[in-house]
């Protein structure tokens, strides 16, 4: 009887997942370039709790897979509603407990992505611009209180179109979520192997919010084109913490 082989994690990897993370980031270095800019970071005042939504029984997967598209012709001149907002965040990547059907509820359980080990390394941040009952500036969502903490304050147009690469339509959205990942929270367990695991989890958040999109008429544009410092200073991000993929989002 042959005996099954005992697999453990590459125990010569060393620090390769950040030096990949470092190697296989964008960088400017031009004259003008705006630069890293991690001096953003504001008292944003208590948070602000989010209105609880329920799941839309007439919103079939199958059919959010068949009208899925990537679009970025946002309308300038349209706002996302807070309840909009609530409902991308809570089923996009927040708690999907119950305590009665459809309804989010305080955290006891499940979420909307699932994560190695529970580890739950990816985090999401929101560049506010146009939400109704919220003052433009970048967000992070609580995912326990299901509430937004103010992080940093307004939304530079200019210094956004740059760090995305002058993609211009990134700033016609009504939003922009940022999936900033935590690596020393999945490395602990799993070594430079949890950062393939950290990179599953951003992309189940991503495809959650492109279906949540094509269910809910929104335009979707993702891009993991951007300047890393210059997002992560707009996001007023630690060291540590770093962007991984951005999703444009509005009507």
């Amino acid at each position: 009887m042959s005996v099954p082989p005992t697999l453990v994690v590459n125990p010569h990897a060393g620090d390769s997942a950040r030096a990949f993370h470092r190697a296989s980031s964008l960088v400017d270095d031009r004259a003008d370039a705006l630069a890293d800019r991690r001096d953003t970071a504001v008292d944003g005042g208590p948070p602000v709790l989010l209105p609880s939504v329920d799941a839309d029984a007439e919103a079939t997967l199958e059919r959010s897979i068949v009208t899925r598209r990537t679009r970025r012709d946002f309308d300038a001149r349209q706002w996302l509603t807070l309840h909009q907002l609530a409902r991308l965040l809570v089923f996009g990547a927040g708690r999907t407990a119950t305590s009665e059907p459809g309804a989010w509820s305080p955290p006891a359980g499940h979420r909307a992505v699932p994560s190695a080990g529970a580890s739950y390394a990816v985090g999401v941040h929101v560049f506010v611009r146009r939400v109704a009952g919220l003052s433009r500036g970048v967000y992070a969502y609580d995912v326990d209180r299901h509430a937004l903490r103010r992080d940093a304050g307004g939304v530079d147009d200019r210094a956004l179109v740059h760090a995305t690469l002058d993609q211009p339509w990134m700033t016609g959205a009504a939003a922009m979520f940022a999936l900033v990942g935590t690596l020393d929270r999945i490395a602990p367990r799993y070594a430079s192997r949890g950062y393939r695991y950290m990179l599953f989890e951003a992309g189940h958040i991503a495809q959650n919010l492109y279906l949540l999109g094509a269910a809910h008429g929104l335009c979707v544009q993702a891009t993991g084109g951007f300047i890393d410092a210059a997002v992560a200073g707009l996001l007023g991000l630690p060291a540590g913490r770093d962007p991984l993929y951005l999703l444009a989002v509005g009507p």
